[in-house]
């Protein structure tokens, strides 16, 4: 078997691929994790076309959470292919609105990726076969393990370890509570305007919180950054991809096994010194124990940005990868992020919209 993974060149976006071949060369199984840009959308596109070339099924999708850059191609994703299912973190009231919220003020309220949340939510439109993980208990320690075809849509627990078609691979989803969202929701409640969107404290009116956000549009980013100041992507849901084990010099050769094994951390936020939740609160690496030592390839957070860094993250001869423009708006990314990794004996790779950068990396699988 065979197994090609690619780092799509879409610029300050997200869009990550894994395509299963037997041994026939032909494709068992794709998976895609994000799926989105802030670079112009023909980048994307294109890049979905290519996928497309090669299968018209995409066997699961998995969402690190629902900004714009994360999320604006699912539309002409799911035109393009056959989704059977789609694994995004439970959407919470909180997440909810804070991401409408900051989805409004940087780009639309009515913007692809809130439509997309509509759709999550039994709005309106194409029926997804959505699988919402859980919040991660850490007191729970019992991992359940499941071949995700057989998942029905609904929300499951986490931990938990998604088997594909190769069973000898895991997909194993690391969510965490929003606790920044929750302060959000407070302050909204709180407040005399948005209040009025809310109907005692457990239901939200989305219709409602829609047209507050778009009638009061200065006022709501007020308040949104007084919540998040330069921290807007307190919560993502990461995602390990290889092989369910962790000792390479007994299962395979460890140079064979170089970049095998990868953590996508969308716009995680690792580092250290944010109050809320961070790298070491929430025992990340722990939680991977496992498999920590044998992840060389490592999607670096939120495109570089210095807000997210956590220099733990990076090992030696760990490979970086970073998606970011060419003429990034938010100058990902930054110094600080590249030192560090270059520091730690890692490599930074960038990714852009330009072609040349793709990345694409092919392992025979044991």
């Amino acid at each position: 078997m065979r197994l090609v993974r690619t780092f799509h060149p879409v610029g300050h976006g997200a869009f990550y691929s894994e395509v299963l071949y037997d041994d026939k060369g032909e494709v068992i199984q794709t998976v895609v994790y994000d799926c989105g840009t802030l670079s112009k959308r023909e980048y994307l596109y294109e890049q979905i076309d290519v996928l497309r070339q090669i299968t018209d099924r995409i066997d699961a999708l998995f969402i690190s959470h629902f900004h714009t850059d994360h999320t604006s191609g699912i539309d002409y994703l799911s035109k393009k292919f056959d989704i059977e299912r789609i694994f995004i973190p439970v959407l919470t009231d909180a997440i909810l609105v804070e991401s409408l919220m900051f989805n409004a003020i940087n780009h639309s309220i009515y913007c692809v990726a809130n439509r997309f949340i509509s759709k999550c939510r039994g709005g309106k439109g194409k029926n997804y076969n959505i699988v919402k993980i859980k919040e991660f208990n850490m007191e729970d320690d019992d991992i359940e393990s499941i071949p995700y075809d057989k998942i029905l849509p609904g929300t499951i627990k986490a931990p938990i370890i998604l088997n594909p078609a190769y069973k000898r691979w895991q997909y194993i989803p690391y969510n965490i509570k929003n606790t920044s969202a929750e302060d959000l929701i407070k302050c909204l409640k709180n407040d005399n305007i948005f209040k009025t969107a809310f109907i005692g404290q457990d239901k939200v009116l989305i219709g409602k919180l829609k047209d507050l956000i778009k009638s009061n549009f200065v006022y709501c980013k007020q308040i949104y950054e007084s919540v998040y100041k330069n921290s807007h992507n307190s919560y993502s849901m990461a995602l390990y991809s290889g092989l369910g084990c962790n000792n390479c010099k007994e299962c395979y050769n460890i140079l064979d096994c170089h970049c095998r094994n990868c953590l996508y951390m969308g716009d995680f936020e690792a580092n250290p010194n944010y109050p809320k939740q961070n790298f070491n609160c929430f025992n990340l690496k722990d939680f991977y124990k496992n498999y920590w030592d044998g992840i060389r390839l490592l999607q670096v957070p939120h495109h570089g940005s210095e807000h997210n860094l956590n220099a733990d993250l990076y090992t030696p001869e760990k490979l970086c990868i970073m998606s970011v423009g060419v003429h990034d708006k938010f100058n990902h990314p930054d110094r600080i992020t590249i030192d560090t990794i270059i520091a730690k004996q890692s490599i930074p790779i960038i990714v852009t919209e330009d072609s040349m950068t793709k990345q694409m990396f092919t392992y025979n699988l044991p």
